[in-house]
């Protein structure tokens, strides 16, 4: 699960409690969580991650009587494994065809992460994308930030002229602070050069 973006104004652990407020005076939240969801806690200027991702074991508003509208909040939470992340058996037909926010390639795996030099660690791990078939009138297919492990095999790749081609990226693989990929077992209907068409940035 994909928790919204929230900016609290401090949270205090304890054990494995975590007291937080809303920024702002006057306002409340929304709903953010439930028990059994999941939270990964996270340094805001890098967006590291700090320890494991974490399993809500109860919330409990401490400002108002129910859950909705409290403005400071306690949260317990049990530790679990981090999981892997897998894009399997899909088809994308003509993904490129404007240039919205964060779409960088078919597939963008995109953190925003405000101080990227300043890491130490790597936002993601373990990415798998396999048995994929990607149609597709421009070149960009992947582009990944701040991954540790990222495996791109058995895909088959089948361009067209549907649309003009007109991406800024043209690079099938465009790589920001990412190691241990892997490319293998993959189909392109073009001469795939990794020398060329794969960029990677430190």
């Amino acid at each position: 699960m994909r928790l919204p973006y929230v900016q609290p104004g401090g949270l205090r652990f304890e054990r494995q409690n975590a007291d937080g407020s809303e920024r702002m005076a006057n306002t409340y939240g929304f709903k953010w969580g439930e028990q059994g969801d999941q939270v990964q806690f996270i340094a805001g200027r890098t967006m590291e991650v700090i320890g494991k991702k974490n399993n809500i074991r109860s919330i409990k508003a401490l400002d108002q009587p129910g859950f909705v509208g409290a403005k400071e909040f306690e949260i317990t939470f049990d530790k679990s494994l981090d999981t892997s992340v897998l894009i399997r058996g899909n088809r994308f037909v003509n993904a490129l065809t404007n240039m919205f926010q964060f779409t960088n390639a078919v597939i963008s795996i995109y953190p925003e992460i405000p101080e990227l030099k300043r890491q130490r660690r790597y936002f993601h791990s373990g990415i798998r994308i396999e048995n994929n078939v990607f149609e597709t009138f421009d070149r960009p297919l992947v582009y990944a930030k701040s991954v540790d492990g990222l495996r791109f095999s058995n895909n088959r790749i089948i361009t067209n002229k549907e649309y003009p081609a007109f991406h800024w990226n043209h690079y099938p693989f465009l790589f920001e602070r990412v190691i241990n990929y892997k490319l293998s077992q993959n189909n392109f209907d073009f001469n795939f050069n990794p020398e060329k068409d794969v960029k990677t940035n430190p």
